[in-house]
């Protein structure tokens, strides 16, 4: 299997670079009153004479383009005609330009204009955030492309309102987690987390989204779960250009790295945060819960079947890390989009110590004035252990200008293992002289799968259908 994927991915590298010889220009169309995008528009490359019109998405795209200077002619009926300039195509990658146009309320006017990408971009996504009947605020790929964010998490940073708990959940607004919601092509995501609402957001690499945008007020469109901000996230259907990406760091923590630290016997699977059955508990375990003889030679049984010795031993905590590789590829039919393969894997891991001490008390009231008496005084030490893991591949066909299909699959685990140590006294006020030591294992592992059969379809008059 894992031979076969390694084919893949080099064959997929051999037609990145084959197909590499040529330049590509594609965008969007757009109204510039709304910030809709034109459907049908017609669209003209000079000098080459080439001809095309939007999709069901507004989204033009000339391939098989030879390097040099070229100037593309929009027109769409009721509106002004435009002509873009200077429009210098190379080999290295797509040029992207977002046609925005203005509607014609007298006489026809050409305008015509340098390409400037950015600018034509930005105006783009500034039309739909003010034309939208939400408070929204988000970027868009062009955008993200020119940062280093490598994976979701640090997208949501650079959104107005927006902040980063653990490098991973999202606080909109101040509030925290629980009053987010969050969801994928329009699909909600789950918790990631057991013991609360949450979604670790660096599971996503920010090189596979198309957009990023966070409604801040409900309106009837969208389900209305959330106080803070509703996080849309919307992947990559078929890439602009065939690329190949890879990045990876490594992380030092004063307090863990390379320190010797109390540790157990874990399973094979424990580094792609999986439990292998280590941890699984004896078949006797569910005869003990139906009568099963609760006496010690009952409990010296019973521990003699678990697969694990449960034992603390030392080693050396390893550095933090993060690895994610990403590869899209893209095939065209008859110099037109056909077909988009998008596929991405991440993979981080980090480790922390922590130590200090526990204390609790007991309120009790006495003459109407409450009092406060020691109960527990526990010196904790805590060695702890993240794993995330996340795999996506999305593939779509084009059938035509009208229809288009998508398969989107996401997988994902993140895992927490810890090892507690605690000695103290349990009963400080009472019986003080009680000394207690004790050791805690704590490990959890989250995983998520979703898969998006999506159509997108549109009617002549105006019907979209998804």
């Amino acid at each position: 299997m894992l031979r076969g994927f390694f084919l893949l991915l080099v064959a997929l590298g051999l037609t990145h670079v084959t197909f590499a010889q040529t330049g590509k220009v594609t965008g969007k169309v757009i109204n510039e009153s709304n910030g809709d995008p034109l459907i049908g528009a017609t669209l003209i490359l000079q000098p080459s004479g080439k001809g095309t019109s939007t999709d069901q998405n507004g989204v033009y795209s000339f391939s098989n383009l030879r390097p040099g200077s070229y100037s593309i002619t929009c027109t769409y009926n009721g509106f002004k005609s435009r002509t873009l300039d200077s429009i210098v195509v190379a080999s290295s990658e797509p040029v992207v330009i977002d046609v925005v146009m203005a509607v014609n309320s007298s006489s026809e006017v050409i305008i015509k204009t340098q390409a400037k990408s950015t600018r034509d971009n930005t105006t783009a996504l500034l039309i739909a955030q003010k034309n939208s009947a939400s408070v929204s605020d988000g970027v868009s790929a062009e955008v993200i492309k020119r940062t280093p964010d490598r994976n979701t998490s640090d997208v949501l940073k650079r959104i107005s309102g927006a902040s980063i708990q653990d490098d991973r959940f999202a606080i909109i607004r101040g509030l925290n987690d629980r009053y987010n919601a969050a969801f994928i092509n329009g699909a909600p995501l789950p918790s990631s987390e057991s013991d609360r609402k949450a979604f670790a957001f660096d599971v996503f690499p920010s090189n596979i989204l198309d957009n990023l945008v966070i409604y801040k007020t409900a309106t009837p469109d969208m389900p209305a779960e959330f106080a803070g901000g509703s996080i849309s996230i919307n992947t990559k259907s078929i890439p602009s250009k065939s690329f190949q990406s890879f990045s990876y760091g490594f992380g030092y923590n004063t307090n863990a790295t390379l320190k010797t630290l109390p540790q157990y016997k874990r399973g094979r699977w424990d580094f792609l945060g999986m439990d292998d059955g280590t941890r699984a508990l004896p078949s006797l375990a569910g005869s003990a819960q139906n009568g099963f003889p609760n006496t010690l030679d009952g409990r010296v049984k019973l521990a003699k079947q678990m697969p694990n010795d449960w034992k603390i031993y030392y080693g050396a905590a390893l550095p933090n890390m993060n690895i994610q590789y990403t590869v899209g590829q893209n095939f065209d039919r008859n110099q037109k989009e056909f077909i988009g393969i998008l596929f991405s894997g991440t993979y981080s891991r980090s480790s922390n110590y922590t130590y200090g001490n526990r204390y609790s008390w007991d309120q009790v009231q006495s003459t109407n004035i409450d009092q406060f008496i020691p109960r527990n005084a526990y010196r904790e030490n805590v060695n702890s252990s993240q794993v995330a893991v996340g795999l996506l591949a999305n593939m779509s066909v084009k059938i035509n200008g009208n229809n288009n299909i998508s398969f989107k699959n996401l997988y994902s685990v993140n895992s927490d293992d810890r090892v507690i140590l605690r000695e103290g006294q349990n009963d400080v006020d009472g019986f003080p002289e009680l000394y207690s030591k004790s050791n805690a294992f704590w490990f959890t592992s989250n995983s998520i799968l979703t898969s998006q059969l999506i159509g997108e379809h549109y009617v002549p008059g105006k019907l979209k259908l998804k």
